[in-house]
């Protein structure tokens, strides 16, 4: 069953990712189990951390709206959820619906607006704090003013620091790796799984690097299926008979001052086959020469 209006947000106030979506049918489908893994999307329930499993009751509503907060999560770091809806007494269906899916990084709190606070003069910090109790609030009206922009601006840098490792394959956000591709000129198979994508992608310089046809073949083959792999070439085992090899016979004739020349003639018209041409000298001293032709 297919959710709407799936989407992953990271919460300005950092370590902490908010989930929403709509549930089109919660009278046939009132269970939902989300679960989350680092680098790839899961390929089961039970393939990650489970964030969320509910029974919720629709009291005969079409459409139910939730939102549910992911807490305690590592700044800088892209998290995978997939979520499996499933019938009431059943359990979360294994088929996994691409939709039904969404990543987002958690940013990490760097106490911005704290330190927008601390650079003001201290008369306003001074007032503010006289203001705080008689508002009824643990916080000064102008700190809780600032932390406002203050968690937009840690979220900038969060960003801006995980950039740094935009070039790596390992920690890139799986929906940036088909540019990291487009790079080194490798053409992104889509229809592999994330991890399976970014396995080609830290192979793919290793490939580039091998010279002939046979390494290349055995790098694919272990990147494929991982399994070590012998190969041989059988061009030189297949007989070509509209292109026969042609070993013609050349001879070079020996100067009288025993110097021999630059070039040679062509001695026969015709091509030894296999083995090397023999001589033999019989007993009138005249010179034979054997070779194996058609």
């Amino acid at each position: 069953m297919r959710l709407k209006d799936i989407a992953a947000v990271p919460h300005p106030d950092g370590n902490r990712i908010d989930l929403r979506w709509v549930n089109p049918d919660p009278g046939n489908y009132p269970g939902l189990r989300i679960v989350r893994r680092l680098g790839t999307y899961p390929d089961s329930p039970g393939d990650g951390v489970v964030v969320m499993d509910t029974m919720a009751e629709s009291d005969g509503q079409k459409e139910i709206s939730y939102t549910f907060t992911d807490g305690k999560l590592k700044g800088e770091t892209v998290y995978y959820y997939v979520w499996f809806p499933y019938q009431k007494g059943g359990s979360p269906d294994s088929a996994i619906d691409l939709a039904n899916r969404a990543a987002a990084m958690a940013t990490s709190p760097y106490g911005i607006g704290d330190q927008m606070y601390a650079l003001l003069p201290a008369i306003y910090r001074r007032y503010d704090a006289a203001v705080a109790p008689s508002a009824g609030n643990d916080l000064e009206p102008l700190k809780r003013f600032l932390k406002l922009p203050g968690g937009q601006f840690d979220q900038f840098y969060s960003y801006a620091r995980a950039m740094l490792d935009l070039y790596d394959p390992n920690t890139v956000d799986g929906r940036l790796l088909a540019l990291l591709a487009q790079w080194i000129g490798w053409q992104t198979d889509y229809r592999r799984k994330t991890d399976g994508q970014r396995n080609e992608l830290r192979n793919a310089p290793y490939i580039y690097q091998t010279i002939g046809i046979i390494p290349t073949v055995e790098a694919t083959v272990k990147r494929i299926l991982g399994w070590e792999s012998r190969t041989k070439e059988f061009v030189h085992n297949v007989t070509l008979s509209n292109q026969p090899e042609s070993l013609n016979l050349w001879v070079m004739r020996q100067t009288g001052n025993g110097a021999w020349p630059d070039v040679g003639g062509l001695l026969s018209l015709d091509s030894a086959y296999e083995g090397k041409a023999a001589t033999v000298r019989d007993g009138d001293g005249n010179v034979w020469l054997f070779y194996h032709t058609l």
